[in-house]
């Protein structure tokens, strides 16, 4: 699975703000690294079986990493393309909202 810092990561690169000072840039990360990280969850949460959700809440409360990777690509097999295109969704609607709130 990804993680919030793999998150973070991305989302410098995406908006090109490595330039940025740190604290510029951990407030744009703050700002869209939990809802990036919240989005990527519920889609993949979308994609397993209701009667799989609480465990996988457990899995995820508890840090048990290999079993999470194992519950969710038993479901999803091709979770790192839904990962992928949650964020590049993401991060299109965060452009576009930065685009009319400058307008």
């Amino acid at each position: 699975m990804i993680s919030f810092a793999d998150i973070q990561k991305r989302v410098v690169e995406e908006l090109d703000i490595a330039d940025l000072s740190p604290e510029d840039q951990e407030r744009v990360v703050d700002e869209l690294g939990g809802m990036l990280y919240k989005r990527m969850l519920m889609s993949i949460f979308d994609k397993i079986p209701e009667n799989e959700h609480g465990r996988l809440k457990q899995l995820i409360d508890s840090g048990m990493d290999s079993e999470i990777t194992e519950l969710v690509h038993k479901h999803i097999p091709d979770v790192g393309a839904v990962i992928a295109q949650e964020f590049e969704t993401s991060m299109q609607d965060y452009r576009a909202a930065l685009l009319q709130s400058s307008s």
